[in-house]
C-alpha cells in the first residue's frame, strides 16, 4: 500500500481497504490517530471487521458487503468502535475493486463520521408537557396527540392540524438538518435517538426523542417532544396518554 498517494493517508475521513473476508489490509495514518484514537494502523490492519463494528450494526454491514456487485455503490452506516472512548457513527460508502483476477478483490471504502448532537440532561419518564406523535420513516406525522399544541405555539382547538404533514414543517429551518440526521440514524440502526431543537413560531426549545417501532414487521417511528420549560410554566395533559393512543402502551 506505499504507492498511495499523500492526500488518502492524510484523509481526514476513515479510508480502509478490506478483504473479500473483511480484514483490514489498509487503513488511513490520520483518521486512525485522530478519528478512532488508534496510534498505529497495525492496530487495525489483519483484523476483521467485526471487531470493531457495533454488534447491533453487524448484520446489515455483513448483508451489504456480501450483496454487493461490481460496479454498484456499497452504503452503509454503522458503529465503529474507538480505542478509548466508546463508538462513533461512520456514514460509510465505495465500492468492490476487483483486478486481473479474482484473487484482487478488495472492498475500498471511506467513512465519514456523523455528529451527533449533545442535548441537556432531562427525565426518561413521560411528563405532562409532551407532544407525542407517529412518524413515517420519511418524517411525515400519522397520528399526534393534541392537547399541548399551544405549548408549542401551535394552533389549538384543530386535533388534525399536523396529520398529513412533515414533522420537519414545524421545527425552525437551522434545526432541522439536526434532527433529519437523528432521524436517519433511528431508522437505520433501529436506535433510540435524541435531539435538541427549536419548534413553533416562538421557537420553543424542545428535547425529541425518536424511538423505533419493533418487531418483524416494524416501520414506523415515535417521537415524543419534551419541551426545556421555563421558570413557572405549566401545561396540563398526560404524556402518558398519548402513548397509549400510540399504541406503544398497552
Amino acid at each position: 500500500m506505499d504507492d498511495l498517494c499523500e492526500p488518502v493517508a492524510d484523509a481526514s475521513d476513515f479510508v480502509f481497504i478490506l478483504s473479500l473476508r473483511a480484514r483490514f489490509l489498509y487503513v488511513s495514518p490520520r483518521s486512525c490517530r485522530d478519528l478512532l484514537e488508534y496510534d498505529n494502523p497495525a492496530d487495525l490492519n489483519g483484523k476483521k471487521l467485526q471487531e470493531f463494528v457495533h454488534p447491533a450494526d453487524l448484520l446489515a454491514v455483513i448483508r451489504e458487503l456480501r450483496s454487493t456487485k461490481t460496479g454498484v455503490a456499497i452504503h452503509f452506516l454503522c458503529r465503529f468502535r474507538k480505542r478509548n472512548t466508546g463508538y462513533v457513527y461512520l456514514d460509510v460508502a465505495g465500492h468492490i475493486y476487483e483486478g486481473n483476477s479474482s484473487n484482487k478483490k478488495c472492498f475500498i471504502l471511506s467513512g465519514r463520521p456523523v455528529p451527533i448532537t449533545a442535548t441537556p440532561p432531562i427525565p426518561c419518564a413521560p411528563t405532562s408537557l409532551d407532544l407525542w406523535a407517529k412518524l413515517s420513516p420519511q418524517g411525515l406525522i400519522l397520528y399526534s396527540s393534541s392537547a399541548n399544541y399551544p405549548y408549542f405555539g401551535l394552533k389549538p382547538n384543530n386535533e388534525n392540524i399536523l396529520i398529513g404533514t412533515q414533522i420537519h414543517d414545524i421545527i425552525i429551518l437551522e434545526d432541522r438538518t439536526t434532527f433529519h440526521q437523528c432521524l436517519f440514524l433511528a431508522v437505520e440502526t433501529k436506535s433510540v435517538m435524541e435531539c435538541l431543537v427549536r419548534v413553533g413560531e416562538s421557537h420553543k426549545k424542545t428535547v425529541i426523542y425518536l424511538i423505533p417501532e419493533t418487531g418483524d414487521d416494524a416501520r414506523h417511528i415515535f417521537i415524543r417532544m419534551s419541551p426545556v420549560a421555563g421558570p413557572g410554566e405549566q401545561v396540563v395533559a398526560s404524556g402518558a396518554a398519548g402513548l397509549q393512543l400510540l399504541g406503544y402502551l398497552s
